[in-house]
């Protein structure tokens, strides 16, 4: 279990890492990580 919620969180991290170094900001990391949160909490009420 830990393995398969280790690894798309830790590409997530890398995403969000390139996303700031490309930005210099933390506000395009913080409106995709709304983003994603918003989306798995949606999904989480269709499943």
């Amino acid at each position: 279990g830990l393995v398969f919620r280790f690894v798309p969180l830790f590409f997530l991290g890398v995403g969000l890492a390139y996303l700031y170094e490309r930005t210099r900001s933390l506000i395009p990391c913080i409106i995709v990580h709304v983003l994603i949160n918003f989306v798995a909490m949606i999904a989480s009420f269709h499943v």
